[in-house]
Order: C-alpha cells, then sequence, then structure tokens
C-alpha cells in the first residue's frame, strides 16, 4: 500500500493499493486510477490525539491558576460538582480558568495524567501541577486550593 497526506486535511492519510503501471504519478491520477478499478481505499484520522496533547500542554502553561476537571458524563459525582464549578468561576472570575476534560473522548490524555477516577481535579500554573486529587470536593476546598495556587510564583 502507498500512504499519502493530502493538503488541508491534516492527520487524513490515504492508503491506497500500489499499482505497478502509476507508482510515479501524483494522488490525484493515483485516486482516478482507483476509482477505475473499484478497489479498496481506507482512510485514517491519525493525529487527533496528539493534537489533544498539544493543546493541553500550551494551555497548563497559562499564568493563571488552571483548574481542571477530568470528567466522564456517565459519572454522577461529575454532575453533582458541575453546579459548585460554575460557581466557583462565577465567584473568581478573571483570577483563575477552569477546564472540563472529557475522559471518555480523551482517554490517551487521561492514562498519561494517571487518571485514575472521576472526577480528578487538577491545578496547575506556569505549566507545573501543584495539587491533584480525585473525588467529589467542597467548593470551600477547592477555592482554598486555588487562592493558594495564586500566591504561587
Amino acid at each position: 500500500m502507498d500512504r499519502f497526506k493530502l493538503d488541508g486535511f491534516p492527520g487524513l492519510v490515504l492508503m491506497l493499493p500500489a499499482h505497478k503501471n502509476d507508482k510515479r504519478l501524483p494522488v490525484q491520477p493515483k485516486i482516478s486510477r482507483w476509482r477505475q478499478l473499484r478497489t479498496p481505499i481506507f482512510a485514517a484520522f491519525l493525529i487527533t490525539k496528539p493534537t489533544m496533547r498539544e493543546s493541553f500542554d500550551k494551555l497548563i502553561q497559562s499564568d493563571k491558576p488552571l483548574l481542571i476537571d477530568f470528567w466522564a458524563p456517565w459519572c454522577g459525582p461529575c454532575k453533582a460538582m458541575m453546579p459548585l464549578l460554575d460557581e466557583l468561576k462565577g465567584e473568581m472570575e478573571n483570577r483563575v480558568r477552569i477546564v472540563k476534560i472529557d475522559v471518555d473522548q480523551n482517554t490517551d490524555l487521561a492514562v498519561a495524567m494517571k487518571v485514575m477516577g472521576v472526577p480528578t481535579f487538577m491545578i496547575y500554573k506556569n505549566g507545573q501541577l501543584l495539587w491533584s486529587q480525585a473525588g467529589v470536593l467542597s467548593k470551600h476546598e477547592l477555592k482554598k486550593q486555588l487562592e493558594k495556587a495564586e500566591l504561587q510564583p
């Protein structure tokens, strides 16, 4: 199989059967040849997971404290924390950032961050993990940890 990356589609890789007559042709003629022969074509998105990791790495570089909530839509305790996080966001407005990451949609990231249960909360500032805890927490406890993180250089 020959592999090709298509401009304008980051992460999309086409794998086309190699044919002896058109090995040196560019991608478009190969696709036309595929249509004539009606041979299988496979497409795979390969970059979505590393892109999330790259976004995460940029996100944690914030100079404001960043509270990350690793959660799941099926998790009862996670749903119970949602109104508390909304209240906390309203109280601390521009002083902190609060981000929710769905572990079902971002499994590789959750594994890399060693999330063993949901909800799991992490506080980052300037790329450094300052605090982490799993389970349901009070708004007061989260606010205390965020205020402590604000004082960190």
